[in-house]
């Protein structure tokens, strides 16, 4: 809905469980966040990019709902899922306040899409790097790579700093401690680019373990 010119918002059916059950919500009964409340808070992000395929040739369109004009540079191109060298040029963009904007638009170059993406990575810590996948997830030929990962506390919340070598996919959280708050769950890496993850209500001695899918 938010890649078209006009779009009068969208309507959320379903957002918490009112008893303990297996359902559509994204909130269970306990207040506990689903995998799928990820996936929807990064959807519904203020500030984003999307990117489409038709006829040939992509687009990028920038999503700014906030009441700032944004500008940044913008790496748009192939990037090998190995973290192999990617091929991709950078561009100036801006996102004027409240609006949505097609930044970007070429043909598709032709490239493998089995082991790679087309992508789009801001410079700009408000814009999360997004991609085009032209198959399923499951035909991707991903490499494997370890994640590293840097923890520091910060007004109480753990800040963790993720990176890794090549494209990791589901990157997700796991612990046993009660209340656990993460600002982001179950995403993808792109190789080479930091990603930081706010963890709260972690006590001393719990534990935060980090797994792909």
């Amino acid at each position: 809905l938010r890649f078209k010119n006009y779009c009068a918002g969208a309507l959320f059916w379903m957002y918490n469980d009112t008893w303990g059950e297996v359902g559509w919500t994204i909130i269970d009964y306990y207040l506990r966040r689903k995998i799928s409340f990820f996936g929807v808070k990064r959807a519904f992000a203020p500030v984003r990019l999307i990117l489409r395929e038709k006829d040939g040739a992509v687009k990028v369109a920038g999503c700014n709902d906030t009441p700032d004009e944004i500008r940044c540079a913008l790496r748009v191109g192939y990037m090998p899922l190995d973290g192999s060298e990617p091929k991709m040029q950078s561009v100036g963009i801006v996102l004027p306040a409240r609006s949505r904007t097609v930044v970007y638009e070429a043909a598709l170059p032709d490239e493998d899409y089995v082991r790679g993406l087309f992508a789009a990575v801001a410079d700009c810590d408000l814009i999360e790097p997004a991609f085009l996948r032209k198959h399923d997830r499951r035909r991707l030929q991903t490499a494997k790579g370890e994640i590293k990962t840097e923890t520091e506390c910060k007004n109480g919340c753990a800040v963790v700093t993720l990176m890794s070598p090549v494209f990791a996919q589901g990157v997700h959280f796991e612990s046993d401690a009660d209340g656990l708050q993460l600002s982001d769950n179950y995403f993808d890496l792109f190789p080479g680019i930091k990603k930081i993850v706010t963890a709260a209500g972690l006590n001393k001695g719990d534990e935060l373990t980090v797994k792909t899918l």
